[in-house]
C-alpha cells in the first residue's frame, strides 16, 4: 500500500485515465476538487473520502488554486510511475507548472501503459 500527502495546483490535473492494477483513494485535507469517476462526480472538500476503483475511468479538476490530500493506492506498484514522472523538491513550495506545449504526450502514454495505466481521452 502506498500512502502519501499530495499537494495539487490548478492546471496540473491528470487526463482521464484508469488503472488496471491498483485502486486509488483520496482523503481531502485542504481545498476543493471535483472527482469524476465513471459517470458520477463528487465535490470533495476537507474531510471527504473519495474512492477511485481500478478499471474505472477517472479524473479530477481543482475548484481552488491548490488542494492537499492523503493519497492511498493499493496494491503497491504505482510509486514507480510517480517516481519516474516526478522531480525531487528543492524547496517547500510548489514548482511552476511545466510547459505542456513541449510535453512528449506519446512517451507519457506509452510509459503509462507499461504501468497498467490507460489514458481514456476521447472515449
Amino acid at each position: 500500500m502506498l500512502v502519501l500527502e499530495a499537494t495539487f495546483q490548478r492546471g496540473s490535473e491528470p487526463v482521464p485515465h484508469l488503472h488496471r492494477e491498483e485502486n486509488e483513494a483520496y482523503y481531502m485535507l485542504e481545498g476543493e476538487i471535483d472527482f469524476h469517476v465513471g459517470d458520477s462526480t463528487t465535490h470533495a472538500t476537507p474531510g471527504t473520502f473519495v474512492l477511485l476503483p481500478k478499471d474505472q475511468p477517472h479524473s479530477f479538476r481543482l475548484k481552488t488554486d491548490q488542494a492537499k490530500a492523503l493519497l492511498v493506492c493499493w496494491p503497491c506498484g504505482i510509486e514507480s510511475f510517480i517516481e519516474e514522472f516526478s522531480e525531487p523538491a528543492t524547496a517547500q513550495v510548489l514548482p511552476p507548472l511545466p510547459d505542456y506545449t513541449r510535453f512528449n504526450f506519446r512517451h507519457f502514454a506509452e510509459r503509462s501503459a507499461s504501468y497498467g495505466i490507460e489514458l481514456v481521452i476521447g472515449r
